[in-house]
Formats: structure tokens, sequence, C-alpha cells
């Protein structure tokens, strides 16, 4: 554990669960990691701005749907990458 992150290391690389947090404590970040990159769904919440994000990793990078949604659940953006590379965004009314 070291400032607002905690989670293991093998072999010094980052594995299984993680929590990630900012010094401030207004944005923090969980899922898994193997082998040192993010893998699978990963939630990121920024309550300094009232945004929740929600979506997968692949080989450490972005890939599939990433939803966004607000304080009150409402989905407000949705983003669709392939192997980290942006594909679509779509914003909607908050």
């Amino acid at each position: 554990i070291h400032g607002g992150d905690f989670g293991y290391y093998d072999n010094d690389q980052k594995e299984g669960y993680w929590h990630e947090e900012d010094d401030g404590g207004d944005y923090n970040e969980e899922g898994n990691y193997h082998k040192g990159q993010r893998t699978g769904i990963w939630k990121c919440d920024n309550y300094s701005e009232g945004r929740y994000w929600e979506g997968s990793y692949k080989r450490g990078l972005k890939d599939g749907v990433w939803v966004c949604t607000n304080g009150s659940g409402r989905v407000i953006a949705k983003e669709i990458f392939r192997m980290g590379v942006l594909e679509s965004s779509v914003t909607f009314e908050d």
C-alpha cells in the first residue's frame, strides 16, 4: 500500500485486483492487472465531477464499450474503443 493505491505485485509487476486513487481522493479507479497490464472490467469514479465510467481493458488498452453515468445513474456518454483507439463517441445531455 502506498498513497491511495493498493494491490499486489508479482515479479515487480502489478497483478490481480488494484484500487488506485489520486492524492486528493477526488478520483479513483479499480480493476485487475495481469503481468502489469490492465485487463477486464474497470470502474473509474470522478467524485469532483460526479461522473462514473465503466468499461474494459484488453492487453492494457481500452477495448469495447465504455459508459459514463452521472451521479443519479443516468447515461451521459458512450465510447467505443478497439485496442486503445477511440472508434466512436456519443454524448447525451446531462
